[in-house]
């Protein structure tokens, strides 16, 4: 399916497809939280996402050249 429209494209990216459809898992995902920072503090707690936040290294994202 191909979102057609705004509300399309927000009902499209709000449901599971078959990939992420949690399934028998879905009691699992009950009790989280709904908004966006708290889910995020939920899952890493109350620290950044490795590599980012006072602690990355300058060159974290840099790769060799060839």
């Amino acid at each position: 399916m191909t979102p057609q429209s705004h509300d399309d494209a927000l009902a499209f990216y709000a449901a599971h497809g078959p990939i992420t459809a949690p399934g028998e898992q879905a009691a699992l995902l009950t009790g989280l939280p709904t908004d966006i920072a708290a889910l995020s503090r939920a899952v890493w707690g109350a620290r950044p996402a490795p590599g980012r936040g006072r602690d990355a290294r300058p060159d974290a994202g840099a790769r060799p050249a060839g």
